[in-house]
């Protein structure tokens, strides 16, 4: 299989199942379900979303029910003025799509700044989170220089319209 068939392909695998909508009370986020097996929720970085999943999706839905969010003000999801865009107001936004979802445990899979929200969420609902795994993630205690930076750009008038542009556009 030839590597644009490969990405068409996986492309149409995660954009063939439907999305829902789930309203956590400070955002509504964008979820796709996939697969059947033991519950694994996947959670992306920032300034990414959930179709960051979609090479890894055809082999985790084959033993995992998949459930892959888009996080507040990324991909198809919304947020509000009441969204809480801390590590832990991420991460109970999160036990809350849980709860939402009905799920009794859980696992997670989680890349980037999605693995720092997994380790709050890790805190916040332990007893219901049995395993998890982080790649590609921050160092706890350390913040990356560049963040108050993005944080400042992105509180200017029309910043979060032009970063979700930049998002939709090809590269990405």
């Amino acid at each position: 299989m030839s590597r644009s068939t490969m990405i068409e392909a996986t492309t149409r695998f995660y954009f063939d199942v439907p999305m829902q909508k789930l309203d956590t009370g400070t955002a509504r986020l964008a979820c796709r379900r996939y697969g059947s097996g033991s519950p694994l929720l996947l959670v992306h970085g920032f300034p990414l979303s959930g179709f960051t999943w979609r090479k890894v999706l055809p082999e985790l839905s084959k033993r995992h029910t998949c459930y892959v969010p888009d996080l507040p003000g990324m991909g198809e999801s919304e947020w509000t003025d009441k969204t809480d865009f801390s590590f832990p107001g991420q991460a109970q936004t999160l036990k809350t799509l849980v709860d939402r979802l009905g799920l009794e445990h859980y696992g997670v899979l989680a890349q980037d700044t999605g693995g720092t929200f997994a380790r709050y969420l890790a805190l916040a609902d332990g007893a219901r989170l049995g395993k998890m795994v982080l790649i590609n993630t921050e160092v706890p205690h350390h913040r990356p220089p560049w963040i108050p930076l993005y944080q400042l750009l992105l509180s200017l008038p029309g910043a979060m319209a032009c970063f979700h542009l930049l998002l939709r556009s090809r590269p990405f």
